[in-house]
């Protein structure tokens, strides 16, 4: 009868509360109207009860009929429910009652009129209090898909570069007949996309899994490249118990990789990683030639996306800042502390 469960309780608790408020009434001047009370606090639930499932089955009409129509169901109950407790509490007989000109059976039900008022403005506030909770919800959860959407369509931008030439260099070993080398690659391969199509863009992993995962990417790459470059990492303990987004530093080694196979010399890529205050610091250092002619073109698409999705996850509680000199390019990435 009602749509909202809230309502039904308030509507039931209102009137059991207002019969034992009128019995406890008849209480102090020495009457016991007990069956009165009980049964004027019934009649007027069934009869609001009835005006209310009427109002909320009209939604073909306009919200001012629906209130004219409200408006005149409650005048119209409130004389029936006020003629009823005049028979329940004997104040009147029914052979009276059908005897009584239009004026007798009007007559005294201005306090009827306002109580079933004060039971509609309940009834409209508490409703329009729902919707509007109602409302935040569906707004909420409707800029959570879109965030989510948001974060998947970036997520999804990261890789097809990278899984082209995997697939290029799995190609070359198979024709080479290099196997082994072309299965190392398949099979660690698997587990990134495993990771990336199992998991949402909002998963957050272990930074010990997210390096495990770095690790494999690393050795692919390091497949893909004839000269080695030198991967360095110094992780804190306490650092790798913080929670990052999954596959977020993957575009961002990649990055250093094309840069540091560029080089002429010192190829190493650095990993520093650390707990100041309640920040994680990611640190990433890879040479960099500034007037090197062999320096790659890019478009900073990983960079700008990986800039979009702390800023979709973390809002300004992260940021990602990057530093050159003639011989090196730092990256500076910051996220706030979280764990298990």
């Amino acid at each position: 009868m009602f749509k909202h469960r809230e309502i039904l309780i308030a509507h039931l608790i209102g009137w059991v509360l207002y019969g034992l408020l009128e019995h406890l009434s008849h209480l102090v001047y020495d009457e016991n109207h007990w069956q009165g009370s009980l049964g004027g606090a019934l009649i007027g639930a069934l009869l609001t009860a009835l005006i209310a499932f009427n109002y909320e089955r009209m939604h073909r009409y306009s919200l001012w009929q629906r209130i004219l129509v409200f408006i005149l169901l409650g005048f119209i109950t409130s004389i029936i429910w006020h003629n009823s407790s005049r028979l329940l509490h004997q104040q009147k007989t029914l052979q009276e009652l059908f005897s009584s000109d239009i004026s007798a059976v009007l007559s005294g039900g201005s306090y009827t009129v306002l109580l079933f008022a004060a039971w509609a403005g309940l009834y409209f506030g508490i409703c329009f209090y729902l919707q509007k909770n109602l409302q935040v919800k569906n707004s909420l959860v409707l800029s959570e898909q879109a965030k989510e959407a948001q974060l998947q369509s970036l997520r999804y931008q990261l890789n097809p570069h990278f899984l082209f030439n995997v697939l290029n260099s799995i190609d070359v070993a198979v024709q080479e007949q290099e196997n082994d080398t072309a299965h190392n690659m398949i099979v660690k391969l698997s587990r990134l996309l495993r990771v990336t199509l199992e998991t949402d863009a909002i998963h957050k992993i272990s930074l010990r899994e997210e390096i495990s995962l770095l690790d494999d990417f690393i050795a692919i790459e390091k497949e893909r490249y004839v000269e080695s470059i030198l991967f360095e990492k110094n992780i804190s303990e306490q650092s790798k118990a913080c929670l990052v987004p999954s596959l977020l530093l993957q575009p961002l080694i990649e990055n250093a990789i094309k840069f540091t196979w560029q080089a002429t010399y010192n190829k190493k890529i650095e990993l520093h990683t650390s707990l100041v205050g309640n920040q994680l610091i990611i640190e990433l250092i890879n040479p960099y030639e500034q007037n090197s002619n062999n320096i790659p073109d890019g478009t900073n698409t990983g960079l700008n996306n990986v800039i979009k999705r702390i800023t979709a996850l973390y809002g300004n509680r992260a940021s990602l800042a990057t530093y050159k000199d003639a011989n090196h390019f730092k990256l500076l990435l910051k996220l706030p502390q979280e764990k298990h």
